[in-house]
């Protein structure tokens, strides 16, 4: 059976600049082999009540700094969504805050993006008694993050937002839009309502005659078409996997993600919260989903006949999402059963870098949903893990993944020359500063420096060493032979 989550990239504009590491793919589109990062750079977001059998955890950015939010479990019968600061450097900042307090009910997956000037929540859930009985999707707002006010409006007409099978919500332009998976599709509601629910009846998607979970919602800035996807796992009809259709400004074609399910339309699965539809800068929407076989992740521009890119994983990949980057690229972040996993494309989205491994802090395993924002640059990644005494808590860090160094020749002798090239998911590094012998050269417009070897060198391996404002040092060897 399929657990029902979710997880909505924020798709606020980009206003930094900031760049990331990363290293070419093959010919193929897979990855190249997983590098190690820390076990140590992680940071404790929350607190030790975070509800681990529902919660998948949101990050937005406000300025320099970010936000996270996630589902906490405040007493026997009451659940909370909680929040926390990061800092500009990715560190905490001040105590955890309670963003909702005290329902009875709630569905696990909070959105938290800006809208209007304002830091705004959305969410599903039900109390007892009271105006937020309705089942439509509820929201609350702050100034700055640490006092929030629940509206008593809402954010859809339809009644089944506290329903277990995903909501979604994206910023329009300034237009906020919502979305259920419901009756096989995705319902989905345009701007925020006084009333609670919304009056009339909010559209529906196509139907693809199975059941719908985990949807995501995206904006392409370069059509100001909004995507809706979802994902089917049913078995019914032979229509499992991941579905996109545009709704807005008009509803457009239904389109089934390609590899998204086995021959035959069934075994599918998915990425076990919501999926991402990440606004890519320069246009188009990306998505993310674990293949059928559970032994790598296609990364998918919605919309086109294939994935662009299949990064393998045979550990077990589930949760994913992905992020946008400054100049066009991507983050893709998911979890798999060893730890996390992370890689950046370059800046026409075609190429993935070098997949970076993230292991777990020391003493606890890793945990269940993911969340990213590269709006930045660098990749605040979130993850949950499980303590030795199983709580459950939120983590954070930030992801700055390996250039890619090749040395032509490996092997010179004394007195001869060799050339350090230095890219980023095949885009040329300027400027990085190479470290040899004691000497540091700078590469040029190719991202390239030619390095000329002192005859009074002795033989045996010498370390080349790699340093480039806003990633990660990278070494590599020459043989003087």
């Amino acid at each position: 059976m399929h657990t029902h989550r979710r997880l909505v990239v924020v798709l606020s504009p980009l206003v930094a600049a900031g760049l990331v590491l990363a290293v070419p793919a093959t010919s193929t589109g897979r990855s190249p082999g997983a590098r190690s990062g820390s076990a140590h750079g992680w940071v404790t977001v929350s607190g030790k009540n975070v509800d681990s059998s529902l919660t998948v955890p949101s990050i937005a950015r406000f300025g320099h700094a970010y936000e996270v939010v996630w589902q906490a479990r405040t007493g026997a019968a009451t659940e909370a969504i909680q929040g926390r600061r990061l800092t500009s450097s990715g560190k905490t900042s001040g105590g955890v805050v309670t963003v909702v307090g005290a329902w009875p009910s709630l569905r696990g997956d909070p959105t938290i993006l800006g809208y209007a000037g304002q830091h705004l929540v959305a969410f599903a859930g039900a109390q007892n008694s009271g105006p937020y009985t309705t089942g439509a999707e509820f929201y609350t707002t702050s100034a700055s993050g640490t006092v929030w006010t629940l509206s008593t409006g809402s954010l859809s007409a339809a009644n089944g937002a506290d329903q277990d099978t995903g909501n979604a919500v994206t910023n329009d332009g300034g237009t906020l839009i919502a979305g259920m998976a419901e009756a096989n599709g995705v319902r989905y509601h345009a701007g925020i309502s006084a009333s609670n629910p919304a009056p009339g009846t909010d559209p529906l998607t196509s139907t693809t005659g199975n059941s719908s979970y985990t949807p995501g919602l995206g904006l392409d800035r370069s059509t100001s078409r909004v995507w809706a996807l979802w994902f089917s796992n049913d078995g019914a009809g032979g229509h499992d996997g991941v579905w996109a259709q545009p709704v807005r400004p008009a509803l457009g074609s239904l389109i089934h993600a390609p590899g998204s399910s086995a021959k035959g339309g069934t075994t599918a699965r998915g990425v076990a919260q919501d999926l991402s539809a990440a606004s890519r800068v320069g246009g188009g929407v990306y998505t993310a989903y674990v293949t059928p076989a559970s032994r790598s992740v296609d990364v998918w521009k919605v919309g086109a006949a294939k994935p662009l890119a299949t990064l393998k994983d045979l550990k077990g990949p589930s949760n994913v999402t992905v992020t946008a980057a400054p100049k066009g690229r991507i983050w893709v972040f998911w979890r798999d059963n060893d730890g996390w996993r992370a890689t950046r494309s370059n800046r026409t989205a075609t190429r993935f870098g070098a997949v970076v491994k993230l292991r777990p802090p020391s003493g606890m395993q890793v945990g269940f949903g993911v969340a990213g924002d590269g709006s930045r640059g660098p990749l605040e990644a979130v993850g949950m893990v499980a303590t030795s005494s199983g709580q459950t808590r939120v983590v954070a860090q930030r992801v700055r993944p390996h250039l890619s160094v090749h040395r032509s020749p490996k092997s010179v002798k004394p007195g001869g020359s060799f050339t350090v090239t230095v890219t980023d998911a095949g885009d040329a590094v300027i400027g990085a500063h190479v470290h040899f012998a004691g000497k540091t050269y700078k590469t040029g417009r190719k991202g390239s420096v030619k390095i000329k070897i002192a005859r009074s060198t002795g033989r045996g391996k010498r370390a080349v060493t790699v340093t480039a404002t806003g990633y990660a040092k990278a070494t590599v060897t020459v043989k003087v032979s």
